[in-house]
């Protein structure tokens, strides 16, 4: 048991302490950029640091790497989260069926928690850092209410992806895995940008595709309450349907990978 505490603080603190790098990095980055742009209000800040890919820059290989900065050391991180507790541990989770679904369950929640955790202490830094240039909060609730909005919509897409990766590790390898979902992350950023290039009047799809869901800028209720900042965004798409999308595809993956570790056999 004290191994198991001493393994889950040293993860939780290597992943909280390149959370800090990364917010540190992209707040100053994004400082110039918001400066650029006339943004002089925290929740403009937050959502070009965190919430923020221009479509039309998609193709281009720097704006997506930004956009992907922070879930690389999530990967890096809690990729093998549920395998590698799976290979150390599976003589005493296979031992009764309903102790395979707790344990499974109790491992999801973990991940959620340093997911959330994970992006808190970032938008803590970032939102700290923008307090201290000088950005200004929205009529107090209503820009409160704005970067709720993206914390949740960050938090859910990464779960989603975090979730993806390690209920597929009960299939096939984390490596595989990890590489299968950040493929078809990566697919649906591109065929996004491809739809608004050559096919404008078929925006619309975009807003169906799973990791996009995340992108506050392109949900028109969080666009429109940011000023000119953001140049792009899907009619009638907001946090709402996303919110509801995401949780009904975790609802879902949670649902196969809990009857998948019925049925699994200790190699």
């Amino acid at each position: 048991m004290k191994a198991f505490f001493i393994t889950e603080f040293s993860r939780l603190r290597k992943l909280l302490l390149s959370g800090v790098c990364v917010a540190v990095f992209l707040g100053l980055y994004y400082s110039r950029w918001a400066e650029m742009k006339s943004c002089k209000l925290l929740e403009c800040f937050l959502v070009l640091t965190y919430g923020n890919l221009e479509i039309r820059d998609v193709k281009y290989v720097i704006p997506v790497l930004f956009w992907l900065a922070p879930q690389t050391f999530m990967f890096y991180f809690l990729g093998d989260y549920v395998s590698n507790d799976l290979e150390r541990n599976a003589i005493y989770i296979f031992t009764r069926t309903d102790r395979r679904r707790s344990w499974l369950i109790a491992k999801i929640l973990s991940l959620f928690f340093y997911v959330a955790l994970y992006y808190f202490l970032q938008f803590l830094v970032v939102g700290t850092m923008g307090w201290i240039l000088g950005y200004n909060v929205l009529e107090g609730l209503s820009g409160i209410a704005i970067i709720l909005k993206e914390f949740v919509l960050l938090v859910l897409l990464n779960y989603m992806i975090i979730l993806m990766i390690n209920l597929l590790s009960l299939s096939i390898p984390v490596s595989i895995s990890t590489v299968s979902v950040f493929v078809a992350h990566l697919f649906c950023l591109f065929l996004s940008g491809v739809v608004y290039e050559f096919y404008k009047g078929y925006s619309e799809i975009i807003k169906w595709l799973p990791f996009t869901q995340g992108i506050a800028s392109w949900h028109s209720d969080i666009s429109s309450r940011v000023g000119g900042s953001i140049l792009f965004s899907i009619q009638d798409f907001n946090v709402a349907f996303s919110v509801i999308y995401m949780v009904v595809l975790c609802i879902a993956f949670v649902y196969i990978a809990l009857r998948k570790v019925e049925n699994l056999d200790i190699l």
